[in-house]
């Protein structure tokens, strides 16, 4: 956990914004971030980048309606075939929020 809250300050302090992290043992977190909406997009991007290159990831559940656009998901992994089948039997209409989950599901 460590190695992640070290990652957190560098990149909010190299993009000016303030944040605050509640990160379980489990290596799950929560994470805000506060600032200009360009600093946020950029201190988003960037610990994206560098968690998902440790095979981590970056779900972003709020971002400002100034900021510019993020994916708010990120990449998606080798799972999307089975979140793709999972949701073809729960919603084979796609009628639920569609186009707004990992992979345009």
């Amino acid at each position: 956990m460590a190695p992640t809250v070290e990652l957190v300050e560098r990149t909010a302090r190299t993009h000016q914004v303030r944040w605050r992290a509640l990160i379980y043992a489990t290596g799950l977190g929560w994470l805000r971030l506060e600032g200009k909406p360009g600093a946020l997009c950029a201190a988003l991007q960037a610990l994206r980048g560098e968690l998902q290159g440790q095979d981590g990831s970056l779900v972003a559940l709020h971002r400002p309606s100034k900021m510019p656009a993020f994916d708010a998901w990120g990449t998606a992994s080798d799972t999307l075939p089975l979140m793709k089948a999972v949701k073809q039997q729960l919603d084979p209409k796609n009628t639920l929020n569609p186009g707004r989950f990992v992979g345009g599901i």
